[in-house]
């Protein structure tokens, strides 16, 4: 039977409502737009990149190693780079407000840094389950700390000493913590 009168008057006040809702929560809560951004940022890194972890002098901002060479956290500064942030000045102002030593040659290329940096800002939260873009800390076999961004079909682009891929899931080494970028804050 046909809405008719009030019946259709309501209907439609309630189909209204629910995209209203539907929208306001996309825009307050997730922006999978920018994850994906973060994702597909990290698939468009170069390729052919050599495990480096010598000290290295370079500009700030906006500085970074030869882009042949790295380790794992130059495969997050890249990526975020390509999303606007830099994380060079991000961990050098957050190790400034810390009253901690700094050098904006090296700060923000090391693990623990980087993630003191994205466990205090409120545009990092801390989450369970990986998913595309965010950012993976895991503690390898070894004890070392290591790094990685989620791309889109769920691997992580990463550096562990053979060069930059994506060639491992979320759980290939133990995972310590796991950011999520807060896209609707910028």
């Amino acid at each position: 039977m046909p809405l008719v009168g009030g019946a259709l008057l309501l209907h439609l006040i309630l189909v209204t409502m629910n995209l209203a809702i539907l929208i306001i929560s996309t825009f307050l809560f997730v922006n999978p737009v920018c994850n994906s951004d973060i994702a597909v940022a990290a698939e468009s890194l170069q390729r052919f990149v050599i495990y480096d972890p010598e000290y290295v002098k370079i500009p700030y901002p906006n500085g970074d190693v030869s882009p042949s060479r790295g380790v794992c956290t130059d495969v997050v500064i890249r990526t975020l780079r390509k999303i606007g942030v830099d994380l060079q000045v991000e961990v050098y102002n957050h190790r400034k407000s810390k009253g901690l030593k700094t050098d904006t040659n090296i700060d923000h290329r090391r693990v623990p840094n980087m993630c003191a940096y994205f466990t205090d800002s409120p545009d990092w939260e801390i989450v369970n389950e990986a998913q595309p873009g965010d950012i993976i800390w895991w503690i390898t076999p070894n004890n070392k700390n290591h790094v990685g961004v989620v791309t889109l079909n769920g691997k992580v682009m990463h550096n562990y000493g053979t060069g930059q891929r994506a060639n491992v899931y979320p759980n290939a080494f133990h995972i310590h913590k796991i950011y999520r970028y807060k896209c609707a804050v910028k």
